[in-house]
């Protein structure tokens, strides 16, 4: 099998949803081009450094245009809103692919000739690539997906928030929001650009020991590129898949089960997505990736691996660990994960540990009980001291 990748982009699915984003409560034009860097920076921490990204495609029919209210003359204009992009994207280096639309239809047509020609590239590129990252949220490309991992590629879903299809992201490998990885990305003011032992702020010079912490600080670092990245849902909603996670792996005797990721992966999806869960995909695939990388599962099958939390859960069967008696063991065990990641990443950050009345928002919600607050220091206590201010401060 090859180690190559490809980035296929359904420009018009992306640009019109980021369109909407990026402008909602802001008077300030779309930066297309702040989102074709952003995207190919994306696309080559996905791929990682193992993996040659050897193709990157953007196909729309680049003369499609739309009717946009002027206000200067009074009347509706029409707007060529994709003329401008073949020269932005070649100059991030990604190959402009005009697709004209079929005669006798509209821009329904234009769109569905894109899809077309979009699929039949990559299910051509298959013998050559074993990644592929699909920018769209469209449910069409289901199909495609499915192909895809049948001829054993990975298939990493991307797309704008808006734009995406809850039953598409169940089907592909792993899918992310564009607008997640911009949040995890970019960060606040203090923590882009300049030296790494200071930051300037008007007058104010912030060191590493005196930065601010927050929660989008908090959720940046679980989710910042070449580390284990962890998403943190609205507690409620995880409450409810662990429970469903743990019920599902769990005997009628109450003795764990032995299951396979993907049949636990697909039952939990399934009962969520008929509950009306939005985006059930995701949130399950990114709360069983925590639940496993935190031990909570081990190796079912016989051999040197049996019993052992490392391991490919993916290729393995599984049991819930013996120290997994009920969903809240299950947790808790994550939350403890969670809390000794960001400790860890603190520590590069400014040395501190984790502020309990911040995790306790993180982790449970805007208004986290007493008892919540309480398992949130408790967290903390526990993980591990705090570097000394000498090497906190950078002199």
């Amino acid at each position: 099998m090859s180690r190559n990748a490809a980035l296929l982009i359904d420009l018009e699915n992306f640009f019109l949803a980021r369109e909407v984003t990026a402008e909602a409560g802001r008077d300030e034009p779309y930066d297309f081009i702040r989102d074709l860097e952003r995207l190919c920076g994306f696309a080559k921490e996905l791929v990682g450094d193992t993996r040659r990204l050897i193709v990157r495609r953007a196909y729309a029919d680049f003369s499609a245009s739309r009717l946009n209210e002027d206000a200067e003359i009074g009347r509706p204009r029409r707007e060529y809103f994709l003329r401008s992009a073949p020269t932005m994207l070649m100059d991030q280096g990604i190959e402009p692919v005009q697709v004209f639309r079929f005669p006798g239809g509209g821009r329904g047509a234009s769109k569905n000739a894109a899809d077309m020609r979009l699929a039949m590239d990559a299910i051509s590129l298959i013998e050559n690539v074993d990644f592929f990252i699909l920018v769209t949220g469209d449910k069409d490309f289901i199909p495609v997906v499915l192909e895809l991992r049948q001829r054993a590629a990975f298939v990493v879903g991307l797309g704008a928030h808006g734009s995406i299809a809850r039953t598409l992201t169940a089907y592909c490998d792993e899918f992310h929001e564009f607008e997640a990885l911009v949040e995890a990305d970019d960060g606040p003011v203090e923590e882009r650009g300049g030296d790494e032992s200071s930051r300037t702020e008007g007058s104010v010079t912030v060191t590493p020991s005196e930065r601010p912490h927050t929660i989008v600080v908090y959720r940046r670092l679980l989710l910042a590129p070449g580390r284990l990245r962890l998403h943190i849902h609205d507690y409620r909603v995880w409450s409810a898949v662990t429970d469903h996670v743990f019920a599902t792996a769990t005997n009628p005797d109450g003795t764990p089960a032995v299951v396979f990721h993907h049949e636990l992966r697909g039952a939990v999806i399934d009962h969520f997505a008929d509950e009306g869960l939005q985006d059930a995909g995701k949130t399950t695939s990114d709360a069983l990736f925590l639940i496993f990388k935190a031990g909570c599962f081990v190796c079912a099958e016989p051999g040197s691996r049996s019993g052992q939390t490392d391991f490919n859960w993916i290729n393995h069967s599984a049991r819930l660990a013996p120290e997994i008696q009920s969903a809240g063991d299950l947790r808790q065990q994550a939350h403890t994960f969670i809390v000794d990641q960001l400790t860890e990443r603190l520590r590069d950050y400014d040395g501190r540990r984790p502020e309990p009345e911040l995790l306790a928002t993180l982790l449970y919600g805007a208004e986290p009980s007493e008892a919540e607050q309480a398992l949130a220091r408790q967290l903390v206590a526990s993980s591990g001291p705090e570097l000394p201010a000498s090497v906190r401060s950078p002199g």
